[in-house]
């Protein structure tokens, strides 16, 4: 992709898929401009052929469908091409059930007021914009103030003894994984006008809550000390009311070349990161 100055926007830069990709960007030396997802700004630069919006809502962050809402009315002005980052998490509990990896064209769920949110937000892109791509993604993690892992690891120092789910699977899904698919997105969209759609991503190796808390615990030990810290598998949902759910990735890897990766390995990346301050 032949990226011009300010061609490709990056908003929601401060949220942690938005520092992941940033980062990417700065270091393959493409050139982008960081925007705030609650800024509401004008976009007055102008750029060569259509810019490119990348929209990257937390579900951490109360008010950021709203944030997105906005931007995709700005991108409808700009006739921009975007990417937004939503999350499987729209199949509420549908997804529960065990076994089952959804598809991108399976029925969304709105027995909750944010799962019928994030649909609001899907359509809306769908009718403004038809150059556009739909990232939904598992249960993401990076430790930010919010997401299901902070509140986990915040419950675990707090609590040291504590119930989890054994029950229920999630797909763990990190998020500087997730930047990586984005940046790959942004390289391969204009390539071809058959690219553009609705596409799940997650990390490999479903699990539940108790069996990422195990791991999780395992690799915050190298940090600070949780030796005291006692899991008991369970079937209480008292910490978490609902995780994203497993999909099916087919439709990724034959339209982009993208593998799902192991969340192992992105745990104890994204751990690193959190303990020395850099995520």
């Amino acid at each position: 992709m032949a990226v011009t100055p300010f061609h490709t926007y990056v908003i929601g830069a401060e949220r942690p898929v938005g520092l992941y990709l940033t980062r990417a960007l700065s270091q393959e030396n493409l050139y982008y401009k960081a925007v705030s997802l609650e800024g509401h700004e004008r976009l007055s630069e102008q750029s060569s052929g259509h810019p490119f919006f990348v929209i990257l809502p937390s579900l951490a962050v109360p008010g950021d469908l709203d944030s997105a809402d906005y931007w995709i009315d700005i991108a409808r002005e700009h006739d921009a091409t975007v990417v937004l980052l939503s999350s499987l998490q729209v199949f509420g509990s549908a997804g529960q059930e065990q076994g089952r990896e959804f598809r991108e064209d399976d029925e969304v769920s709105s027995a909750s007021p944010l799962e019928e949110r994030i649909a609001e937000t899907e359509e809306k892109l769908r009718n403004a914009c038809s150059r556009h791509i739909i990232l939904r993604v598992g249960a993401e993690f990076s430790f930010y103030s919010g997401d299901f892992s902070h509140q986990l690891l915040k419950a675990v120092r707090d609590e040291r003894t504590l119930e989890l789910d054994d029950e229920v699977l999630l797909a763990p899904t990190p998020d500087d994984d997730v930047a990586a698919v984005i940046l790959a997105m942004i390289r391969q969209a204009d390539c071809s006008d058959s690219l553009w759609g609705t596409y799940h991503f997650t990390g490999t190796e479903p699990v539940t809550l108790y069996d990422f808390g195990e791991a999780m615990v395992a690799e915050a030990s190298q940090y600070e000390d949780l030796s005291d810290v006692k899991l008991i598998q369970g079937d209480s949902d008292t910490l978490l009311t609902q995780l994203p759910v497993c999909a099916d990735l087919t439709k990724i890897l034959h339209h982009f070349g993208v593998q799902h990766k192991p969340w192992r390995k992105g745990l104890s990346r994204v751990l690193a990161h959190h303990y020395r301050g850099k995520g």
